[in-house]
């Protein structure tokens, strides 16, 4: 989902942590570009790689079905060529 207004800064969360059936990944870009976004578990192992586009500058949002992960910390990677961010997210059961 892009939301209109300010372009802003480069910027991620994610949301709900812990997380038991889903959590929603908001990341603002400050222009154009492709960007990737990964999951990774703590041994460093991609586990999903939720989106890798060309996105237009601006606040998005996107929903992850967590429900196929074993419980446990997990690392949300937002990669960009204006940058990299990286957030944790909990799966709970």
């Amino acid at each position: 989902m892009n939301f209109p207004g300010p372009r802003g800064k480069l910027a991620l969360s994610v949301y709900p942590s812990p997380a038991s059936g889903s959590f929603t990944v908001d990341y603002t870009l400050p222009v154009d570009g492709r960007i990737s976004i990964s999951l990774y578990d703590l041994s460093g192992r991609r586990v999903a790689t939720l989106l890798d586009e060309e996105t237009a500058a601006g606040r998005h949002e996107l929903t992850y079905d967590a429900s196929p992960l074993l419980p446990g910390v997990y690392l949300v990677h937002f990669d960009t060529d204006a940058g990299s961010l990286t957030r944790r997210v909990v799966v709970a059961r």
